[in-house]
C-alpha cells in the first residue's frame, strides 16, 4: 500500500527494522487475548494512534460485546474511553482494498503447539473461553472448542510470574516482592530490608506498559537517593555497592556507565533528528562501543 510506505520514514523504530517491515507482504494479523475487552492492558493513546495509520484496518471480536455495553455507565472514565474505542471497532466495516487487516480476538487461550514431520512448529492450538460473571473481573472457563492456527514461530512471553530469589523476601500468593515505596520489606507488614529495593513487575506484578515501568524505575531511584541523603544506609551496605562493578571488571565484562549511556542517548537523538524521528537506535553492540571511543 502506498499509504503505508509513505509513512515509514516517520516511524520511530530502528532503520533496519522499518526497512524489513516495509517490504513484508503480510495482509492479515490476528491478536488473541485470553480474557475480555475490559481486561485489555493497552492504553487509549496506543489504540487511537494505531487506528490512524494509513492502510491499517482494525476490527475487534468478542462474544461478550452486549455484556460489556450493559455496564458501560459503571466503568471508570479512563477504562470507559478505551472500551468505547474498542467497541467502535467491533462494529467496523470490512477492510478496503490493499488494507492490512488487524483483528483483536478476545476469549482465546493458547493450549498447545503443533509440529510438522521435521519437528518444526507448524501451528498453535487455541481454546475458546467462556467469559462469565463480573465483566470487570470475569470467570474464565473452557467451552471445549479448540482450533489450530497455522504458524511457524512461537515466542513465549505470556504467563509471566516473578520467581523467588535466594535471600530475597517473597510473597507466594501474589508472586511479588513485599515492598513499601520500592523498599523491600522482610514480609508484607514487616520492617524494611536496608539497602534492598525492587522495581517493575517484581514490585507490582505483570501489568502496565513500558511507560509504567519507566515511571516505576524513577520512583525506585528516588527512594534510593532519599535513603542515601538521609543517612539510612549503613557503611556495610555502601561498601557493598561497589561489588557489582568490581565483579564485572574481574570477569572482563565491558559494561556501560551512566555517563557513557548519556553519550549514546545524545548520539541516537541527533541521528534521529536528521530523519525526523525521536531517535535512531544503535542496535549493534560493536557500534555502541565504537561510538564511545
Amino acid at each position: 500500500s502506498s499509504g503505508i510506505n509513505a509513512e515509514w520514514p516517520l516511524r520511530p523504530g530502528s532503520e533496519h527494522a522499518m526497512e524489513y517491515l516495509k517490504n513484508r507482504k503480510t495482509r492479515h494479523v490476528n491478536l488473541y487475548g485470553r480474557r475480555g475487552l475490559l481486561q485489555f492492558q493497552g492504553n487509549i493513546k496506543e489504540v487511537r494512534e494505531f487506528t490512524k495509520l494509513s492502510g491499517i484496518h482494525l476490527s475487534v471480536e468478542s462474544d461478550n460485546i452486549s455484556d460489556v455495553e450493559s455496564i458501560m455507565a459503571d466503568i471508570p472514565r479512563a477504562k470507559k474511553r478505551l472500551t468505547d474505542l474498542l467497541l467502535k471497532h467491533s462494529r467496523a466495516t470490512p477492510p478496503g482494498a490493499g488494507d492490512i487487516s488487524v483483528c483483536m480476538k478476545f476469549g482465546w487461550s493458547p493450549v498447545g503447539i503443533a509440529s510438522d514431520s521435521s519437528g518444526c512448529v507448524s501451528g498453535i492450538a487455541l481454546r475458546k473461553n467462556l467469559i462469565s460473571g463480573d465483566m470487570m473481573n470475569p470467570t474464565i472457563t473452557s467451552t471445549g472448542e479448540v482450533v489450530e492456527v497455522p504458524c511457524r514461530c512461537v515466542i513465549t512471553s505470556i504467563g509471566y510470574k516473578v520467581v523467588r530469589l535466594p535471600g530475597v523476601p517473597f510473597c507466594e500468593d501474589s508472586h511479588k516482592i513485599p515492598e513499601h515505596l520500592s523498599r523491600v520489606l522482610e514480609r508484607s507488614d514487616g520492617p524494611v530490608v536496608q539497602g534492598l529495593y525492587t522495581s517493575g513487575w517484581a514490585r507490582r506484578g505483570s501489568d502496565g506498559v513500558l511507560a509504567t515501568t519507566i515511571t516505576d524505575s524513577a520512583n525506585t531511584a528516588h527512594s534510593i537517593i532519599e535513603d542515601l541523603r538521609g543517612g539510612k544506609m549503613s557503611r556495610e551496605v555502601l561498601d557493598e555497592s561497589h561489588d557489582v562493578r568490581e565483579l564485572l571488571r574481574g570477569r572482563n565484562v565491558r559494561f556501560v556507565t551512566f555517563e557513557e549511556w548519556s553519550k549514546i542517548d545524545s548520539i541516537e537523538k541527533e541521528s534521529g533528528k536528521v530523519k525526523g524521528k525521536p531517535r535512531e537506535k544503535i542496535v549493534d553492540y560493536n557500534e555502541i562501543i565504537k561510538s564511545l571511543k
